[in-house]
């Protein structure tokens, strides 16, 4: 609207963002997976565990987690699951306990109705942890493992050459194989499921959707998913979709697609994993070459010139 010959724009959102490195604290610059808890954010690196708290990054359990840590998972009770080398830990205030061990590197971990369920590079395993018994064990087929995702009636494993689920009373395992079916013939990195049930998958060629029976949406039937190398998929609270990819991060939203990309946005282009606040007005990336915040903030025209100019002055 305009006002005595003036327009007048009001406030509108601007994103924001801050970078951090091993100058700012962080164990390593390789930073592997996130978890969002609350204003704090747990990150696993190369080389260990660290919580940031909005202003340091503290180093957590150094003489325990010494080596890369690939997996950060809320636990219904609280804790944190943390998964490193080949053993699973929970973590519980200042406390840090082995959930459990494996004689192969652990990918992926998740929880559901109780259930623990572990992936390492060579086996699936579910864990009954009330009873103190194992409730589903399989050795993977067709490569190493890659990533999990579960379900209330399903749980999919990624592996180098196929997409196996456990479903049924029985605990059937199945094969979905590009060969025989219409699944894109690349390795899935990511899976994830959606408020529908659909499951989402990221690999080098680009995401894909699967509709649990023989339905698959590729960039090639569904020109809103992006083409990129995807290695992590993650929904936030007002239906948006972000991408970890092998060019920064990428935001599907009313079905366009936005990057954000090193330098401006991210201090790498690798990003290995994303977290979202739960208002969904803060996105974190881990990235090879540091930690990214990115956030949401308003502000009219007046709050950016006054920026931009101080920005100008300190450089």
């Amino acid at each position: 609207m305009t006002l005595k010959g003036s327009f007048v724009s009001g406030k509108f959102i601007q994103r924001m963002r801050r970078c951090f490195t091993t100058a700012q604290g962080l164990p390593s610059d390789r930073v592997l997976c996130l978890l969002p808890d609350g204003k704090k954010i747990f990150a696993g690196t190369e080389k260990g565990l660290c919580a940031f708290d909005g202003e340091t990054f503290t180093p957590l359990f150094e003489t325990v987690l010494t080596g890369a840590v690939v997996r950060l998972t809320r636990m219904s009770n609280g804790a944190v699951a943390v998964a490193s080398g080949k053993t699973v830990y929970a973590l519980c205030g200042e406390e840090l306990q082995v959930l459990r061990s494996f004689e192969s590197d652990v990918v992926d971990f998740c929880e559901k109705r109780g259930l623990y369920w572990f992936l390492t590079t060579d086996e699936l395993l579910c864990w009954d942890p009330n009873k103190q018994e194992i409730w589903v064990q399989r050795d993977l087929e067709h490569g190493r493992g890659q990533c999990l995702a579960v379900s209330d009636s399903e749980v999919y494993v990624a592996t180098d050459g196929s997409l196996s689920v456990i479903h049924g009373k029985r605990r059937e395992w199945k094969n979905i194989l590009p060969s025989f079916s219409d699944m894109p013939a690349h390795t899935v990195r990511a899976l994830s499921f959606d408020a529908t049930g659909y499951l989402w998958t990221g690999s080098e060629n680009g995401a894909a959707i699967y509709d649990n029976t023989n339905l698959w949406l590729t960039p090639d039937t569904f020109a809103a998913l992006p083409r990129n190398e995807i290695r992590r998929i993650v929904f936030d609270r007002h239906g948006n979709v972000w991408f970890a990819s092998d060019i920064g991060v990428i935001l599907l939203q009313a079905g366009a697609l936005k990057y954000f990309t090193a330098d401006r946005w991210v201090p790498d282009n690798s990003v290995r994993d994303i977290a979202v606040s739960d208002d969904g007005e803060t996105i974190w990336a881990a990235t090879d070459s540091g930690l990214s915040e990115i956030s949401c903030c308003e502000m009219t025209l007046r709050d950016k010139a006054d920026l931009l100019e101080e920005i100008n002055e300190k450089y």
